[in-house]
């Protein structure tokens, strides 16, 4: 997968990085994202802790955001929360959320699927012609079935992939969080409510509570 909302290239050896590329590929409210070094809110010493920390800045339109993949196997000794903890109150003073997750849970479906499939897509050329036609039946109907809007892009090697795209992109939405490709449906209309953290719905558990900041992370962490 070759990004086109990263800045940089990356590493994907440590565990969850692969899976946190696919989806901020994936999500069509992600701005930008890039590797992220624990070094520039902690002492060297400290940053060492957090060394195999699959970690990533993202820049999204619910706000700044550094989210990482914890694994398992990884030894959560004192030193470790302890810089964990430095390293959230930091990024807080600055404005930004530290999130945790693990590969694991990025791999749930039906969303790692669809994040899969969408991030694939991120790169498929799409005509202006297709996508004006895509963009103009929408704001006529609001909200319609991926394949209706599919059978529009008739200028690509794949009428899906180019709707995928578009969807990728931000240019249109999926009809619910929920949908699964290529059955659900598209809409012009962002999901409520861009500007809060909750709308990163690939970071949430299913019941819908964000998957552990600061206080969570620390007290799972706990001997």
């Amino acid at each position: 997968m070759r990004g086109t909302k990263a800045c940089g290239s990356f590493n994907c050896d440590k565990d969850g990085a692969f899976e946190l590329l696919v989806h901020m590929e994936a999500d069509p409210l992600v701005a930008s994202y890039g590797e992220f070094d624990f070094e520039t809110v902690l002492p060297s010493d400290e940053a060492a802790e957090l060394d195999e920390v699959a970690g990533f800045f993202l820049n999204h339109q619910a706000g700044l955001f550094v989210v990482c993949s914890v694994s398992p196997k990884i030894e959560r000794s004192a030193r470790f929360r302890s810089a964990w903890q430095h390293a959230d109150s930091t990024l807080a003073q600055r404005g930004t959320w530290l999130f945790s997750t693990t590969a694991q849970k990025l791999r749930r479906e039906p969303k790692w699927t669809r994040a899969q499939e969408l991030a694939r897509c991120a790169e498929v050329y799409v005509d202006r012609g297709d996508e004006e036609r895509v963009v103009d039946f929408l704001s006529r109907v609001h909200h319609a079935p991926m394949r209706a809007c599919a059978s529009l892009c008739v200028n690509g090697a794949d009428s899906l992939d180019a709707l995928y795209k578009l969807i990728s992109a931000g240019v249109v939405f999926l009809g619910s969080e929920d949908d699964v490709l290529p059955s659900g449906s598209v809409t012009l209309r962002a999901p409520e409510p861009v500007f809060d953290r909750s709308a990163i719905g690939w970071l949430q558990e299913p019941s819908g509570a964000l998957v552990s900041r600061t206080a969570g992370f620390a007290a799972s962490l706990a001997p």
